[in-house]
Formats: C-alpha cells, structure tokens, sequence
C-alpha cells in the first residue's frame, strides 16, 4: 500500500519548482518589493534609480553592431527593457509604438532594449509589432548588473542630462507613458499612477 504523503510532497515540491522559476523569470520579490514600497537591505546591490546617472551602457544594434545608449544633447529618453516572451511585454509593446508616434515633434528618443535573447527572435518581434523605435539586445547581462532590472518590462526615463527621472516597473498604458515623459520635459516630479 501506497503511503498518500507521495503525491502530496509531489505537488508541494512542484508548486515550490514553479514559485521559483517564477521568481527567477519574473523578479517576483523585487516586484513585491515595489508594490510594497520596501527598499532592499543595504548589503544587497542596488538598482538603477530615479536620481541617479545612466551608466554607459553599450549594446548590440539588430545589425550587430555595438553602440552607446545616452540621451541625445536636448533630448529626454525612454528605454524600455523586455523579451519577447513577456506577456506583459507584448501587452505594453503597442503603446510603446503609440507614444513614439504620439511624440515625434518632442525631445524624446524611445528605445527598446531586449534581455538576451537571438538577433532574428528580436527582429521577427520588431517586424511583427511594426516597431519604428531603435531596439537593441542586450546580451551581456548590462541590464541586470547595470541597471538592476530583475523584473520585466522595466523602463527608464532619463532627462537630457542623463539623470534618470523615473523607473517603472510593470507594463503601463499609452496615457501613463505620455504623463510621465510630459513631466520629465517639462522638469516636474514624477508620479506614474
């Protein structure tokens, strides 16, 4: 006779599995964190913050080359970090494309900057979605040692300085997006709601 504990210390291990992998893909704690608005202990690495500067960041171009990422002399910037495969992501992509075409006379450069993933998985994405903004791969994890992105999509708002002026983690409407640059551009506090 079957003990009963087996299929149930089965299941406990998977769902244990699955919270896990969730985490490792999804940077569950750190979207907890900021849900709560909990700062991380002082002996963790800090992330990217409103405040600080952009660090030199270079990346590869879906043509293979390596550029810089800072803002233009005048221009604000909105990086956006995603993958492919991100639910949210694909559900925030489209506004994304909306505010590149909503913005054209601004001072704002958006640029896509996907975690790691194969130049023709990324560029089948841009194609499919009819992307006009600049998208750039990142495949030496700058994203996560750099920037402290564990959760996807993050993005990034940076004045003409090079100062970031927001982080915001999780997909946000076409409105939010456009409340945020507004004030970026015109130098006021950020609030993303």
């Amino acid at each position: 006779m079957r003990s009963r504990r087996s299929p149930i210390l089965l299941i406990i291990f998977l769902i244990a599995f699955a919270l896990i992998a969730y985490h490792h893909r999804y940077g569950l704690v750190a979207r907890v964190r900021a849900l709560m608005n909990i700062k991380p202990p002082a002996n963790v690495r800090t992330v990217l913050e409103a405040g600080q500067r952009l660090p030199l960041v270079q990346l590869t171009s879906l043509g293979g080359q390596r550029l810089s990422v800072t803002p233009q002399p005048g221009h604000a910037l909105y990086l956006n970090v995603f993958t492919t495969w991100c639910p949210e992501c694909q559900k925030e992509t489209p506004a994304l494309e909306e505010l590149r075409n909503a913005t054209k006379a601004m001072p704002l450069d958006i640029v896509g900057i996907d975690q790691d993933e194969e130049i023709a998985t990324v560029s089948q994405f841009v194609q499919n979605y009819g992307l006009t903004y600049p998208v750039l791969i990142d495949g030496g994890d700058v994203t996560r040692s750099l920037m402290g992105v564990a959760y996807i999509p993050t993005s990034f708002i940076v004045d003409s300085r090079g100062t970031v002026r927001t982080r915001i983690t999780g997909a946000i409407t076409l409105a939010q997006m456009e409340q945020a640059v507004n004030m970026v551009l015109h130098g006021k506090k950020i609030a993303v709601q």
